[in-house]
C-alpha cells in the first residue's frame, strides 16, 4: 500500500499530499453515476473556495483518491471536511429527494453563485434519481463517509509520478473499467482537464 492509516498529520506549507476518504462500511454508493456526478461539482466548489492544486482524482465505488497542494498546510483538513460535509448532505438530499434544502444551511457561503449552480443541479440529479428508481430511496442507506481520511506526504517527484500513476490505473486495478485512460470519473477524463492542475 502506498499510503499509511496515521492520525497524526504531517502539515507542510508548499507540499503535495495524496488522500484517500472512503465511506462508512464501504458501501459502494459510487456505482450509481448520480452520486458520482453530484461529486465532481462538489470537488470543483471546493477547488475554487479553497484554491488549492488538483493534480488527479479518480471515484470508485466504494471511495475516493486525491492528489493535491494546499494553498496552506492547515488547509488540508479543511478541504476534506468541506468536500465530504457538502457531498454527503447532497448525496442524501438526492436520495431523500421530497425532503427540502435546511433553512438557515448554506454549502458555499464563500463562492458567489457556487450555491445558485449546485443547487440548480442537485434539482437535476434528483430528477435523474426518482425517474430511474422511481421514489425507492430504500435502495440506498443515508450516505456517510468513513470518519477522517488518510494522507500521505509525497516526499520527492518520483514519489508523485507513483501516486500520479497509481491514482489512474485504479479503476482498472478494482475491475471497474478494462482501460483506465477511458474511465469516466478519473482526472484523465478529457472533460475535467480545464480545471485539472497540470503537474
Amino acid at each position: 500500500m502506498l499510503h499509511r492509516n496515521s492520525q497524526k498529520r504531517i502539515y507542510i506549507d508548499d507540499a503535495t499530499y495524496f488522500i484517500t476518504t472512503t465511506t462508512k462500511n464501504r458501501v459502494a454508493f459510487f456505482k450509481e453515476k448520480i452520486f458520482c456526478d453530484l461529486l465532481i461539482e462538489e470537488l470543483k466548489i471546493c477547488k475554487d473556495i479553497f484554491k488549492f492544486y488538483l493534480y488527479a482524482f479518480v471515484i470508485l465505488d466504494n471511495h475516493l483518491h486525491l492528489l493535491l497542494k494546499p494553498k496552506t498546510a492547515k488547509d488540508l483538513s479543511k478541504i476534506m471536511h468541506f468536500l465530504k460535509r457538502n457531498s454527503s448532505r447532497n448525496i442524501n438530499r438526492i436520495i431523500e429527494s421530497d425532503t427540502p434544502r435546511p433553512e438557515g444551511e448554506d454549502d458555499h457561503p464563500r463562492l458567489q453563485g457556487g450555491f445558485q449552480s449546485i443547487e440548480q443541479k442537485i434539482k437535476i440529479f434528483q430528477k435523474q434519481f426518482l425517474q430511474k428508481y422511481n421514489q425507492n430511496s430504500k435502495f440506498f442507506p443515508p450516505f456517510q463517509w468513513q470518519k477522517s481520511f488518510l494522507d500521505h506526504f509525497i516526499r520527492n517527484q518520483k514519489d508523485f509520478k507513483n501516486h500520479l500513476l497509481y491514482i489512474h490505473q485504479n479503476p482498472e486495478k478494482h475491475g471497474i473499467t478494462k482501460n483506465y485512460e477511458q474511465y469516466k470519473y478519473s482526472s484523465l477524463n478529457a472533460e475535467f482537464q480545464a480545471w485539472i492542475d497540470q503537474s
